[in-house]
């Protein structure tokens, strides 16, 4: 119940800014406790039930919290996969929707997953793209590994080596501009609205990075067996 007025309230601080395409960012996404908890029991990516994302995103490793909490029977680490999995309810969607001007009066779904990208030989772990049409709204939530390299910047931790998101603006010709960078700082929370224009990529990680991916989804638009670990709300 704490988290969960304690997001409620973010939610309804955030800014929304339109350019390249209605994006959101803040700091302290999750309250300190809860965020430390979080970051320990990180599972691994080599933990059972983990699987990458296809041959397009072969350094991906992904796990759903829903199906993991299955896993695990006791613990610590069971209590923040439980506060996890009841935090991220209709009411909290409804509310991020809300921000973002979209109204949606139909069925909806919750996605929320574990992410790993390891370190690979390519330029961009994720190459420019649009993300699938069933979401509404596509938050990410940046966990740095503790030993990354840091620096501190007017007081702000700043990672090394370890991308955040870049926002693109496609151009005539197809090409990709970069017009900003939401770097990845610990518990910083970066949002946006799918639309035609919300071109995103992440450049070429260096050290394993760590996100916690919580989409909101339309389930009547998900292809068939798609629904496959997600919440309907």
């Amino acid at each position: 119940k704490i988290v969960h007025n304690y997001l409620l309230q973010k939610v309804n601080e955030l800014e929304i800014h339109n350019y390249p395409f209605f994006h959101t960012f803040t700091d302290d996404f999750f309250p300190k406790e809860f965020y430390n908890k979080l970051n320990k029991y990180f599972p691994d990516y080599q933990d059972t039930g983990f699987s990458t994302q296809g041959k397009n995103k072969p350094n991906r490793y992904v796990k759903d919290i829903f199906d993991l909490r299955t896993r695990i029977t006791y613990g610590p680490a069971l209590e923040v996969y439980n506060v996890l999995a009841n935090i991220f309810d209709r009411q909290l969607a409804e509310s991020i929707l809300s921000k973002f001007n979209i109204v949606h009066n139909g069925r909806l779904a919750w996605h929320c997953a574990y992410a790993w990208d390891l370190p690979t030989l390519n330029s961009q772990s994720l190459v420019p793209h649009l993300d699938y049409k069933a979401k509404l709204v596509s938050m990410v939530v940046y966990l740095p590994l503790i030993e990354t390299p840091i620096r501190i910047i007017n007081k702000q931790i700043q990672y090394f080596d370890i991308p955040g998101t870049d926002l693109l603006v496609q151009n005539e010709d197809k090409t990709f501009t970069k017009v900003r960078e939401i770097q990845a700082w610990c518990n910083r929370m970066i949002g946006f609205k799918k639309d035609d224009k919300s071109w995103h990529s992440v450049e070429e990680t260096k050290n394993p990075r760590r996100t916690l991916t919580l989409f909101i989804i339309d389930p009547d638009l998900c292809e068939q067996g798609a629904l496959e670990a997600r919440r309907i709300i």
